[in-house]
């Protein structure tokens, strides 16, 4: 067998073990994402309801003052760590992500866009791929 034709069954596995890639990827779910797109439209139909319990898991939640529009960031901060000369971060860097990912979750719930209009909360939803300009549930 020629160097020719070791590569071209080189580029044919490498054809083959790709498309059958492709075709996972299609049907990926990660598994680090805490809701799906039926899940966010399960939860703001429930609230449209005012279905029990649903509503009092949505009023625990809009309690949480990060759950506010009125949130104040901490930070952005330039290093970020669990301890150390940086450790002082840590807290106030898990506050605005929670704060992020809970006005993200008021946002779909409740159409109020206050919830994605600040700057930094608008660029943790890009970061987490939501580009909330081009994105409305409730429109």
């Amino acid at each position: 067998m020629d160097i020719y034709e070791k590569l071209l069954k080189c580029a044919s596995v490498l054809v083959m073990l790709c498309s059958i890639f492709s075709a996972a990827a299609r049907n990926f779910i990660h598994p680090g994402l805490l809701h799906s797109q039926d899940d966010l439209k399960r939860i703001t139909r429930l609230g449209k309801e005012n279905s029990y319990p649903a509503m009092g898991s949505y009023d625990l939640l809009r309690k949480v003052p990060g759950a506010s529009f009125e949130y104040e960031m901490k930070g952005p901060f330039e290093n970020i760590s669990r301890a150390g000369k940086y450790g002082y971060t840590k807290a106030p860097c898990e506050s605005d992500c929670n704060a992020a990912y809970y006005n993200a979750l008021m946002w779909n719930i409740t159409g109020d866009v206050r919830h994605a209009d600040k700057p930094n909360f608008h660029q943790s939803l890009l970061f987490l791929g939501i580009n909330p300009s081009q994105t409305s549930q409730h429109e």
